[in-house]
């Protein structure tokens, strides 16, 4: 009987123990996650963290200090600022990143109201601004696992698409320091998990809501990921369409008014906010015009500078005779600081190969699916997902050539970070074929398939750890000893 007691009373200790993780998988409607995924998690939050607590100098993180500024003007004044505070405004460009308000600057300065109750310290509160972009990159991470899940199932090279998810150096770096773009790649994840999980669950409430939620938060974060908003709508009408007989047109409009609804409630207000302060700039696209002709040096006035579009110079031709295609391949893999820390080239090539390997991988499975379409061909599901999903990165692609063809020459990766999880994905699709075309050969049946695929992954995990390394080390070298201490 005391046995029974005894077993008993483990049982429901062991429920309550797991409850919170069980509230949370039934919540996102996502799978639990195993214990090596929880320390996986765990690492790589740790990784960010020590990126964090190292690299404490103005030149590590582009333009930190110009969006440190606002956060910690929220916590001084509790209040959200105007875009021409004058003290905000940095002395060279004139303006201040006041002028378009994102949920990480709320977060940020939640995290620094929190620290503030213990120190006043500038590098503490630092700190805890940049915590906003480290949760973000774990959050990526946890989404990239469930998006992971449901791509590959249980196939061991599903790991190569998360390590690169999270792992990859820029991405590392992104999530270490005060940036929007950490949390508009987890918005996108998020977004693209809740895509699949809207059409498995047929549109449930749950998954619509969700998926509202994730929309709104992408609303708050960066323009450059607005293009998974907008796809969202394609990909919201063609799975009806091609469901017509499965749904209703009333429940297509319901759903489609509580999408919109949900979205309104979480990010509405910053759009009102901008169209009343800005004279109906919702956007903000062009708010800070006026500020930066009246307050920026010469040299950088909006009036003297003259851009690729102005100069007659198509952006085809940008492309062609500008080194836009390469800085910007290069810094997504990672070049840190001001785009000036780089690691050794080696990387950079041996990234392109496996991306390569892998792309053409994806092709060769695509043209045969093409060919033989009873046999191999795709569920309607898969591909209005997959076509949404290249969309969207399309549409971040070419947001990025855009401002850099029109407004500032800027070819970064961080601006197309939110194109990665199509490249990731994409990539470890292609080395599953090429295992899967292998496998054609006689000779290759007597080889364990599941062995080759987890020595693939191994060797992919660990050159991604150490490219991780090699960027940490490179900023070591260039940062650490700079002498220049932020702010």
């Amino acid at each position: 009987m005391n046995e029974n007691i005894e077993h008993n009373r483990n049982t429901i200790e062991g429920k309550t123990r797991c409850t919170g993780h069980a509230r949370v998988s039934r919540f996102f409607g996502t799978s639990k996650l195993s214990m090596p995924e929880r320390y996986y998690l765990i690492l790589c939050f740790v990784i960010y963290m020590f990126w964090m607590f190292v690299f404490i100098s103005r030149f590590y993180g582009p333009d930190e200090y110009m969006r440190f500024n606002i956060p910690k003007f929220i916590l001084e004044n509790k209040a959200l600022p105007y875009g021409w505070e004058e003290s905000l405004r940095d002395p060279n460009w004139g303006i201040s990143y006041g002028f378009d308000i994102a949920m990480p600057y709320l977060l940020s300065a939640c995290f620094m109201w929190i620290a503030s109750l213990f120190t006043q310290s500038e590098i503490s509160l630092l700190l805890a601004a940049r915590l906003t972009s480290a949760l973000s990159m774990v959050g990526a991470g946890y989404f990239a696992i469930q998006l992971s899940r449901k791509v590959f199932g249980e196939n061991p090279l599903r790991w190569i698409f998360i390590v690169l998810s999270t792992l990859l150096p820029q991405i590392v770096f992104l999530g270490s320091y005060v940036n929007l773009d950490s949390f508009s790649y987890f918005t996108a994840l998020m977004i693209v998990y809740c895509w699949l999980d809207c059409m498995e669950q047929k549109w449930s409430i749950r998954s619509t809501s969700l998926l509202a939620i994730a929309l709104g938060l992408c609303l708050l974060s960066y323009k450059f990921a607005y293009g998974f908003v907008l796809m969202t709508l394609f990909l919201y009408i063609a799975w009806h369409i091609a469901h017509r007989t499965e749904t209703s047109f009333k429940s297509f409009i319901l759903k489609g008014l509580l999408v919109l609804a949900i979205v309104f409630v979480v990010c509405g207000w910053k759009f009102i906010r901008n169209a009343v302060i800005y004279d109906g700039d919702f956007l903000s696209l062009s708010a800070s015009q006026p500020y930066a002709e009246a307050y920026a040096l010469e040299a950088y006035k909006p009036s003297l500078r003259v851009s690729l579009k102005d100069q007659g110079i198509g952006p085809l031709r940008m492309l062609e005779v500008m080194p836009w295609t390469v800085s910007t391949y290069e810094s997504l893999i990672g070049i840190f600081g001001y785009m000036y820390i780089r690691m050794p080239e080696w990387f950079y090539s041996s990234y392109q190969w496996l991306f390569g390997v892998g792309i053409i991988g994806m092709l060769i499975k695509l043209a045969i699916a093409a060919a033989m379409p009873r046999k191999f061909g795709f569920k309607r599901d898969a591909v209005i997902a997959g076509a949404s999903l290249f969309l969207a990165s399309l549409v971040t692609l070419t947001i990025s050539i855009y401002f850099s063809w029109c407004q500032d020459y800027q070819a970064q990766g961080r601006y197309i970070i939110t194109f990665t999880p199509l490249l990731f994905l994409v990539t470890s699709n292609g080395l599953s074929e090429w295992i899967d075309l292998m496998y054609k050969i006689p000779v290759m049946g007597r080889v364990n398939k599941e062995g080759i695929q987890k020595s693939m992954v191994f060797i992919v995990c660990l050159f991604v750890f150490f490219s991780m390394i090699a960027g940490f080390y490179a900023c070591l070298c260039e940062i650490a000893y700079a002498g220049q201490p932020f702010p």
